[in-house]
């Protein structure tokens, strides 16, 4: 295990780094949708669309600087959400998806609507496996007319019919001690203050943006550019021209935190670090 590179070892001066951390990727990293299951598989969500119809959204990578560009998202029958996103048994605290309580999906209006209409997904039945776990939801989308108190959260959908969105791994780090101050113990006691999820490892589904674009391992040299070996600096500097989702790049996952591509990745499977938290 390895410490969180964020945080340091006393509640006084983890607070610093990690606001640093925050505030120097806010501005360049790109922001994008996932849907993440901690457990088991992230929910199967079928409903609102005819079967085989797909719909496209251009949205901002930057939502507060919108002109700093944008990327393609799809919305289809078949889509996926976090687990933590439903629940069966409803409770005053909880204000995503349940039986009693509709929710919105980050970004989505149907093809057609009138910009004074708030559409809103319901639950309509479930599914699940032989412990009880639910493994798939039917919903159906509602409209209003007034702007509903409702929540939003976030989808991952097929970009077409039959075909899932790419499955990714998210490496989640938190602190490695449980303690504020883990100097401060023994060679008796620092075993039992280790955090048994200093690290979990998840897989889900993330934006086709982050999914569709190639990785380039730019380590010490540029293979594919030219025969010459660079520093490491050099070599980091040379690669952006090749991919959107390289080694090192760094996204804002929302509600999750700041991630960056690992070197594991390829182009054939992609593993994302948790930076910091939000």
């Amino acid at each position: 295990m390895l410490l969180a590179p964020w945080r340091s070892s006393t509640r006084f001066a983890s607070r610093a780094p990690t606001f640093r951390v925050r505030c120097a990727r806010l501005p360049e990293a790109k922001r994008l949708l996932v849907a993440i299951r901690t457990h088991s598989r992230s929910f199967v969500v079928v409903g609102g669309r005819s079967e085989g119809e797909v719909l496209q959204y251009e949205v901002p990578n930057f939502p507060a600087s919108p002109e700093r560009g944008s990327h393609t998202i799809f919305f289809s029958r078949v889509f996926y959400i976090d687990r933590s996103d439903f629940r069966l048994e409803d409770s005053a605290d909880f204000y995503r998806l349940t039986p009693q309580k509709e929710v919105g999906l980050r970004y989505f209006k149907p093809s057609g609507a009138k910009d004074d209409e708030y559409y809103l997904i319901k639950y309509k039945s479930h599914k699940a496996d032989e412990s009880g776990r639910v493994t798939d939801l039917e919903v159906e989308i509602v409209t209003h007319t007034k702007k509903p108190k409702a929540h939003y959260i976030q989808f991952v959908a097929q970009p077409e019919p039959g075909v899932d969105p790419k499955l990714v791994e998210f490496r989640i780090y938190e602190d490695l001690f449980k303690v504020d101050n883990p100097s401060a113990l023994t060679n008796e006691t620092w075993e039992a203050a280790i955090n048994p999820n200093s690290l979990v490892i998840a897989t889900g589904f993330v934006d086709p943006f982050a999914a569709s674009t190639s990785i380039y391992h730019h380590r010490y040299n540029c293979t594919r550019c030219c025969s010459l070996t660079h520093s490491r600096t050099h070599a980091r500097t040379h690669a952006r021209t090749h991919a959107a989702a390289r080694v090192y790049d760094k996204f804002q996952f929302e509600r999750l935190g700041y991630f960056t591509t690992d070197l594991d990745s390829n182009d054939n499977e992609l593993v994302f670090n948790r930076i910091v938290p939000l």
